[in-house]
């Protein structure tokens, strides 16, 4: 199955603008966003890891004290 880095990569190669480069997020994926030529706007990831409830909830919380948009 495609990656979002991969996908990423060939939107880009398509004439899509960086929204959000790849990037991993604390609750276990990778997203990007992108903003395709006809004015669309494309939000994709994939899962890296799956989390527990309890560590979902402890990595929110560190985000939150971090001063991050969650």
């Amino acid at each position: 199955a495609p990656d979002c880095y991969s996908v990423y990569q060939t939107a880009l190669n398509n004439g899509a603008e960086t929204v959000m480069p790849p990037s991993n997020q604390f609750y276990g994926d990778r997203s990007a966003g992108l903003k395709g030529p006809d004015g669309n706007f494309w939000w994709i990831a994939t899962r890296i890891e799956d989390l527990s409830h309890d560590e979902l909830v402890k990595r929110h919380h560190e985000q939150k004290e971090r001063g991050k948009d969650v």
